[in-house]
């Protein structure tokens, strides 16, 4: 079990900057994210830090050229856009690439962005298959302002699940605590559903309320419930550490890593 630091706890700076911090922390599982600032510099120095031996997995619309490409898997996609991305990947050497579901506005029709949805997954599902890449979708949280997530409720993520049963999942811990207060329980059983179809488990901490990526602490909701975790998913610690000093990110990577019972990194 490791934990992989991912690139958007590191953010507003290259990732030529990010990557020499958190190599200078003596850190060398790195998820590609979102975050850093897009620059024509970020493949070369991607390479770089991993002919050094930094291991590499990717998420979502990450940083890998010098234009910065969001995406919304509920309408439509540059499907020429992520034949290259996923030939970039198989050239760094990496294998695992997550997804987030996707969205659509409150005047919108849900069945045809579910549909758009389920069909731009299926392809990207085959394409990253064809790469030798596995790809898993993320579990997100209700809003009450702006789009509405696909993934938000248990009930929304067994559909998936019976559409496309061989898909692999992202558990998002602190997602789930933005999930109905009194609903523990399915909280839980999410846990559960999903345990046997994870790639990776993504860490932070938040007030029940929005996705703020703070810090975790004692009063973490899921440390108690932590031994439930599957022991074979890497964790990826999302907490915002932004323009902290090296010194300072090893220490907050140890902090956590002890919260999970792993052994020490050491610089």
């Amino acid at each position: 079990m490791d934990l992989y630091l991912s690139l958007s706890a590191y953010g507003g700076v290259s990732t030529r900057q990010a990557l020499n911090t958190i190599a200078a922390a003596g850190i060398r599982h790195v998820e590609l994210a979102i975050g850093v600032k897009p620059d024509a510099d970020a493949a070369q120095a991607i390479q770089e830090f991993r002919s050094q031996g930094m291991i590499f997995r990717a998420h979502h619309a990450l940083v890998w050229e010098a234009v910065h490409r969001p995406f919304n898997l509920a309408q439509s996609i540059d499907q020429a856009y992520f034949r290259r991305m996923m030939d970039w990947l198989v050239q760094m050497g990496v294998t695992d690439y997550s997804v987030h579901p996707g969205s659509y506005g409150r005047n919108h029709d849900r069945a045809v962005a579910w549909q758009q949805f389920l069909n731009n997954l299926e392809w990207l599902h085959q394409l990253c298959r064809s790469r030798g890449i596995v790809l898993a979708v993320e579990t997100m949280y209700p809003t009450t302002g702006g789009p509405h997530y696909f993934l938000d409720s248990l009930s929304s993520i067994e559909m998936l699940q019976q559409a496309m049963p061989d898909l692999k999942w992202v558990l998002d811990l602190s997602h789930l605590n933005i999930w109905p207060h009194d609903r523990l329980d399915e909280r839980l059983r999410v846990i559960d559903r999903l345990a046997d179809h994870l790639l990776e488990i993504h860490i932070s901490d938040n007030d029940g309320e929005r996705d703020v990526h703070a810090a975790i602490t004692d009063r973490t909701w899921w440390l108690p419930w932590r031994d439930q975790l599957p022991q074979s998913a890497p964790y990826v610690l999302e907490t915002r550490l932004n323009h902290r000093s090296a010194q300072a990110l090893q220490l907050e990577y140890q902090r956590v890593q002890s919260y999970l019972g792993m052994a020490l990194v050491t610089a």
